[in-house]
This record gives structure tokens, sequence and C-alpha cells, in this order.
């Protein structure tokens, strides 16, 4: 079978056995059938793809690491950098202000690297893999540092002194995103705008069209060279970035092929070499959306409405970024686009000319947009989309471009679409069972009760960082990926800022109808009974006072108890006595102070829930708390095991569910 116009079959192959090796073994049955189909349509001859088995299967291996290395610094970020080694790049941590380029000799200290153990969490494995990052490690001494001059810190030393202009040209020049664009970057988020300010094939097209301008000047095919290599050039010397890497690969490689090669077979080589090198890139989500959103432009050169079905392909993606979807989003992405584009051209101009007041003028308007748009709260919530979902999406999506290239209808397509989407978005908020998860906060409290149908969604502590926004970083997205649109009650057991420290940014970033921290009355419906408990002591401290929440749900019972220590506990079992319990929020983290002997014989759980911190300054959980839990063959859950769980109430089955 000739190469021409068959990479993208070869390329769809490798992606298949990739997806079915490293995320799920159902990919195999499709890979198979796969085959299956390039065997009969181009013969046995497609047999060879399987020649391709063992390089992707192939054992992907990090070599051992010496606490002493000399390395070149690629890449420069608030508090880390990374290092290109002799053993591969390395995530190192340190507070020492370091130049992009720099030859240094360091002794690290190396941390673990973090598997994903949550719905809405930053996989550090798959990710450092993705990026071919061997190791993590904090900075701990410094033997000797050698800097180069580079054009990366001539471009640096070209931008404004005004902090706001110098963050956006550092976003639209070297593609590095720092603090003080934090809140804009935060807005574009919710907006799901965040690719259109990531440097892309976009800006290398209009980087392209601005070097044009020497045509006027030299020979068209002479300057098209001199162009390249001045593309080139800026590509490879700023930090890595994929999108700008796949589009000048296109750019220069299609130009060489053109007349034996369509864009589709080079994109498709591309993500051949790129898979084949590193099959772990899949995880890259820079990979697929620069890949795939790539992908679509060529598929839909030809098709009307191209913008709005290239913005329909990448809904799947931005929902498992973002688990909701801004009404807005594809208006002001069209809207958008001639102004970011000017914005892009005016950024590089402001290089070479005093121009920081047109600067400041773009950027303000562009925050009064994005804010103004925000604060219309036209955001669609759904969840983290399910690998059904997804499956079934694209297989409507690519239907209804086949039916496009055939110039036939593609109403029935089209109204199955909107159904798949209306039906995945009732789903997401109305789900049928009853859900109580315990969400990682890290050192905190946090625990969700989400009633069936959406009839009520209830938090109990908000967990609460001083280093972090916990609610931003964890519980806002938990909630999300969950399909909860609103909290209708905060109950905060005590004011400690590990249970309520996340309140006040909660408030303002997600729907709360009201917030409960004193004794309330037994609270009674179809779906859930609520019953403070409460001893007739007076305490003087926080925790003693924590509010104690028997939770009666699925028929479940559930006991939250705050950071009550043993005393109280011994109060509560003189005046209730005994209380069926099934499930216990450990109380204080696993504190040696808490969960006595004698409050055993209060309450006789089968499941334990612990909301701790990994490597917490506490030693939570205490090793006597696991004891007597072990000791009474209760299951124990913790989040710095565990992760965020969930205890699934549906038809009268209880399953424990870990992410």
């Amino acid at each position: 079978m000739p190469l021409r116009y068959h990479l993208v079959y070869y390329a769809v192959f490798v992606l298949l056995l990739s997806v079915a090796y490293l995320v799920h073994p159902l990919f195999y049955i499709f890979l198979l059938a796969y085959l299956i189909y390039l065997v009969k349509r181009f013969g046995r001859k497609m047999l060879f793809l399987l020649f391709l088995l063992p390089i992707i299967l192939r054992p992907v291996t990090s070599p051992e690491v010496p606490s002493i290395v000399s390395g070149k610094v690629k890449d420069v970020r608030d508090n880390y950098v990374i290092l290109n080694t002799d053993y591969g790049k390395i995530k190192a941590y340190t507070d020492h202000k370091f130049q992009y380029n720099d030859e240094v000799l360091v002794k690290l200290n190396f941390l673990d690297i973090k598997h994903c153990k949550d719905p809405i969490g930053y996989d550090e494995y798959h990710s450092f893999k993705a990026n071919k990052i061997v190791a993590k490690a904090k900075i701990t001494h410094i033997t000797s540092v050698s800097s180069h001059p580079s054009f990366y810190q001539l471009l640096e030393k070209q931008f404004s002194s005004s902090k706001s202009i110098k963050s956006y040209q550092k976003l639209f020049i070297l593609g590095i995103k720092d603090d003080a664009i934090k809140e804009d970057y935060s807005l574009l988020t919710s907006l799901s705008l965040v690719h259109m300010f990531a440097l892309s094939g976009m800006h290398i097209h209009l980087l392209y069209k601005c070097l044009s301008l020497i045509k006027s000047f030299i020979r068209d095919d002479i300057a098209d060279i001199i162009i390249k290599v001045l593309i080139g050039f800026y590509v490879f010397s700023i930090p890595y970035n994929i999108s700008l890497h796949r589009a000048f690969y296109m750019l220069v490689i299609y130009d060489l092929v053109k007349e034996k090669f369509n864009q589709l077979d080079v994109l498709s080589f591309l993500v051949l070499v790129n898979v084949i090198k590193n099959p772990y890139i899949i995880f890259s989500i820079s990979f697929v959306f620069s890949y795939f959103i790539y992908f679509l432009v060529i598929m839909t050169k030809h098709f009307p409405y191209r913008s709005f079905l290239i913005y329909l392909g990448g809904i799947p993606i931005v929902l498992s970024l973002n688990f909701s979807i801004n009404i807005f989003s594809y208006f002001l992405t069209v809207l958008l686009s001639p102004f970011i584009s000017c914005f892009y051209i005016v950024t590089l101009l402001s290089l070479i000319f005093p121009i920081d007041l047109i600067m400041k003028m773009m950027i303000g308007y562009q925050q009064m947009i994005l804010t103004f748009i925000t604060s219309l709260n036209a955001e669609i919530i759904f969840q983290k989309p399910t690998l059904s979902f997804i499956i079934l999406y694209y297989i409507i999506l690519f239907n209804i471009f086949l039916l496009l290239e055939e110039k036939k209808s593609i109403q029935f397509s089209m109204s199955l679409f909107c159904a798949l989407l209306i039906g995945f978005h009732i789903y997401s908020i109305y789900k049928p069972y009853t859900q109580v998860s315990t969400i990682d906060v890290g050192q905190g409290d946090c625990s969700l009760i989400r009633l069936p149908f959406n009839q009520g969604n209830y938090l109990i502590d908000t967990g609460g960082n001083r280093e972090y926004d916990i609610a931003s970083h964890n519980v806002i997205p938990y909630l999300k990926s969950q399909g909860i649109p609103c909290i209708d009650r905060v109950y905060i057991s005590h004011h400690d800022y590990d249970h309520y420290g996340a309140l006040d940014s909660l408030k303002k970033k997600y729907k709360v109808k009201r917030i409960i921290d004193t004794y309330q009355k037994e609270e009674k419906n179809k779906l859930i009974t609520i019953k403070m408990l409460k001893s007739d002591v007076i305490y003087p401290s926080t925790n003693e006072n924590s509010l104690v929440m028997l939770v009666t749900t699925g028929g479940y019972n559930y006991l939250f108890t705050g950071d009550i220590p043993s005393n109280v506990e011994e109060d509560l079992y003189k005046k209730y006595g005994e209380i069926d319990v099934d499930v216990l929020k450990v109380a204080h983290h696993g504190s040696g102070y808490s969960s006595s002997v004698t409050f055993f014989q209060m309450v006789h759980p089968r499941i334990a829930m612990i909301g701790v911190g990994e490597h917490n300054l506490y030693g939570h959980p205490a090793r006597i708390v696991i004891k007597r839990l072990e000791e009474r063959k209760i299951k124990i859950l913790r989040t710095d095991l565990d992760g965020s769980f969930s205890i699934i109430t549906y038809l009268g089955e209880h399953l424990v569910y870990r992410y």
C-alpha cells in the first residue's frame, strides 16, 4: 500500500495500541476490529503493523539519578526549573533565580512522583512520563552556575518594566504563564479560552505573515528559506512547546513534500514519530489538543460551519479539563480571534517599539470583556466525561463529517448529537443514587453528601490551606467533576482553618445557598435525616465544640465528628449510649487524642473515613487509632492513600468507589 494518503491509517493504529496499553484494555477490542478492517480493505500486508507491538509495548524505565548532577536549565518557572541532564530531564524546586540555559552543578534531594488519586487531580506520574521527566527533586546545594548569553535572555531584556505587560509578553512570546496574570488565566479557563492565549500554530502562522514582509525586498524563494530559518531558530530557542513544534514541522515538512503527500499525511507522520518515540505522550493534554484540533482543521477544510465543527470536536477535551462549558465560549472564540491576532502582533512590536500604552489598553479591554462574560454565569456544568460518552460523541461527530463529505443531510445525526449532550448533562446533574464522598483537601476535612435526582447537595467543612486556595484547586473542581451545580448547605463543624478556610473563596466562586455553623434541631425528610449530637457540658476549646452530626441517607448511618477529643466522645456516650453507625468520619484526622476505646463502645462502624494530608507534620493518623480500627475489622479509607473516595448507594446496594 503506498504511503500517499494512507499514513493516517498507521497513525490511528499506533494511537489505538498506545491507548489500549496505557489507558484501558477495552481499546484492544477496537484495535483488533480496526486491524481486521485494514486487512480486509488493503490486504494481508497490513499485518506488518503487528511489528509495532514490541516498540509501543516496550517497558519505559527511568535511569538511576545520582544526588549530584550537572545539567542545563531549559525552563524557568516561579519555584522550579527543568534541568536537562545526562540522565534525562529533572524537575528541580528551588528559590534561586536561575537563567534559561545556565549550566549548573547541584545537589538534589529527591521527592516522590505522585500518581493521580482523584478525578480532578494532576497526574504527575503520567505527566512526567509524557514530558520525559525522570525525577522530581529539591535543590539543596548549588556548587556552580555558569551563565551563557542566549536568544531567550535577549528577548527577556526587551520586555517591558510593567508587570502586567511583561507577563503577557512572556505568555505570547515565551509560552510562560506567571502568577501576575493568574486571575486572567482563571477567567480564560472558566470560559474555555485558554488555548487562544497559549502559543500555537495560529501564532506561528501570524509570525510567518509578519516576516513575509521581507518578500517585498528579497526574492520569494530565498525569503521563504530565511523566514523558516528564523522561525525555527525562535522555536528551538524558547522552552519546548508541543504546539509550536508541531506547527513548525508542518510548515517545513509539508512545503518539502507537498507534491507527494497531503497535510493529513504529514500530520500523521508527526503523530507516528511522537508516539513511537514516547507512547506516554498520549497523556500530554498539549499533544492531544494541538494534534487533534489541527486534524479537525484539515478534515473540515471544505465543510460549511467549519469553525463550529472544530469547536464541537474540542468539547470532550474541554470537559475533561473544566467539567463545564460556557454558553458564550464559541461566540467569544469567533469574536476574539481577530483581537487575539492583533494582540499578538502588538506584543511582537512591543519588543521593538515603546508601545506600553497600547498594550495596557488591549489588556484592559480583554479583562473587561472576560470579567463581563464571566459575571453572566452562563456556565453549564456537566461532569468529567465518561469513556462511553467520549466514544459515542466522536462516533456521531465523525458520522456528521462523512455525511457532509458526501453532501447528505445531517439533520438526524445532529439530533442524535444534541440528544447525547443534553442527556449527558441531565444525567450529570440528576444522578439516581446517593453519594457520600470525602474530598481530598490535604490536611483538612471536606465531605460531600449528594442526594439522588439533585434533591440536595451538602458539604460538611471545606478544608483550608494558607498557602493556596483549596476551593479553587480542590473543592470546586471536584464538585464540577461530579456534576454538582450548587451547594444547598455548607455545615462548618468548627472554626479551625483546616475545616473552614476555603469557605470565603467557595462562596465567591460557587453557588452556596446556606451556611450552618451552630447547633440545629433535627431535620428529616424522605431522603435524609440530619441529627446533631450535643453533650450537656460547656467546653472551652473550638475542637471540643465541633458539631457532631448523625446523618442517615441511602440506608446508611454516617457520623461526622469534626475534631472532638476523647473527653467529648465519652460525654456523648454517657448521654446517648450506643448508636447505630455504619460509617464513621474519624475525629481530628485520626489523632491519638480522639477515637478512644470508650468511643468504640458507642459506635460500631463498618467503614472509617479519614481526611488527612500526605506526610503531614502531626503524624496523623496515629498508629494507635489505626490499630483500634484494624482490631475491630473496620474498613479504613484515608485521603492520603486513597485520594478522594465515595460511598455510593443505589437500589439498596452500597459501593465504595476509589478514583
